[in-house]
């Protein structure tokens, strides 16, 4: 049986750090996110992430006027910036097997140095939420993105032969992985987690080892301006 992690201001792991000098505003994010991450989305109510904050719940709402527009806040964060971006790279020519490391290293560097606690963001009870549905359609354009690339590749003859659906649920777990055990982390640590990781991704899909060192060397380049791009 597993406890449940009981969250605290500024003390939640993984590089979270001290909330002193934060705004309000990204105290309630980053409390929210805990919550979330600890006990659903819909097992926390604005009330618990107010006094995780400790403010009164008005304050809260002058800031996000429901529990919602929170969520929201934080799904733009970590989705918002990527979902188009990677749609029109899947639209882009050249490799396919140096666009998708591109896009696994640069959403696994974000990831990585996010200060949020992203881990119960994509649970079905904020996916499924009604008043969400517009971010599990952007998720859903994110994915079909990933597995078009997987297809490309797969057609030039890059990758190996392999159902793309397949491919890209394992891409995206990729990124929940590294959503659920780092986050906050130095921007040098996650240059070379997401080399590590993209390259792992590669590995698994690419026809001829021999193709990866150009393939990590133009993904890098590709990376760079994804990144100038959702600035």
């Amino acid at each position: 049986m597993t406890t449940a992690r009981t969250p605290s201001v500024g003390a939640g792991g993984n590089g979270d750090g001290d909330w002193a000098g934060l705004s309000t505003r990204e105290r309630i994010l980053r409390a929210a996110s805990t919550l979330f991450a600890t006990r659903g989305y819909g097992g926390t109510s604005t009330r618990e992430i107010a006094t995780l904050v400790d403010i009164r719940q008005p304050s809260l709402f002058h800031h996000f006027p429901s529990k919602a527009s929170i969520a929201e806040a934080l799904l733009d964060h970590s989705l918002g910036r990527v979902a188009e971006p990677v749609a029109q790279l899947a639209r882009d020519g050249g490799s396919a097997a140096a666009r998708l490391y591109g896009y696994v290293y640069f959403d696994t560097r974000f990831l990585a140095t996010s200060p949020y606690d992203l881990a119960g963001l994509y649970s079905d009870d904020i996916l499924n939420a009604p008043e969400l549905a517009d971010w599990r359609r952007r998720l859903d354009t994110l994915h079909d993105a990933i597995a078009d690339l997987v297809r490309q590749g797969i057609d030039g003859g890059e990758f190996v032969p392999i159902d793309p659906d397949f491919a890209q649920r394992v891409i995206s777990g990729l990124n929940l992985i590294t959503i659920s055990m780092h986050h906050g982390q130095s921007a040098a640590w996650a240059a070379q987690f997401a080399d590590d990781v993209a390259t792992f991704a590669l590995r698994g899909l690419i026809a001829a080892l021999s193709d990866l060192p150009r393939a990590r060397r133009d993904g890098a380049a590709i990376a760079d301006r994804l990144g100038h791009a959702t600035v």
